[in-house]
């Protein structure tokens, strides 16, 4: 097993759970903000909750649970245990996020990996930022 290589399980952000709250408190502060009769005020609110905790709860079961290089292949493993060798066609990085964009021949599915530094554990998210930032990607 090389330097570069990389396995490592996938968790839920905490994160990216936070700035999406921050997005709906957002929201709901407009809401009420507006002007608009408050029965509607009340609607939206509702209905913002009721969206917030769907995407929760559709965000917290994770469909990839697993990232992992061999010899150069990227593979991402699903919750249902299903190995699957991916092609990166699209990567975009920062200090504190990483996006892949990803897509399987057996699923025929473009899918994006959306990674902040706690999806990941620290040294193997260090690791994923150095292999990408050098450009060893195996593609």
């Amino acid at each position: 097993m090389s330097a570069w290589e990389l396995d490592s399980p996938i968790k839920v952000s905490l994160w990216q759970q936070g700035i999406v709250l921050c997005c709906y408190i957002v929201a709901v502060f407009a809401v009420w903000v507006a002007y608009i009769p408050l029965w509607l005020a009340g609607t939206l609110t509702v209905l913002l909750i009721l969206l917030y905790v769907f995407e929760y709860q559709r965000h917290t079961r994770l469909k990839v649970i697993r990232l992992s290089t061999q010899q150069g292949d990227w593979f991402v493993y699903l919750a249902n245990g299903q190995r699957l060798k991916v092609q990166i066609s699209a990567i975009m990085w920062w200090r504190y996020l990483v996006v892949l964009q990803c897509h399987s021949q057996a699923l025929q599915i473009p899918y994006r990996l959306i990674l902040f530094p706690d999806s990941l554990q620290a040294g193997d998210y260090r690791k994923l930022q150095a292999r990408l930032r050098l450009g060893n990607l195996g593609l």
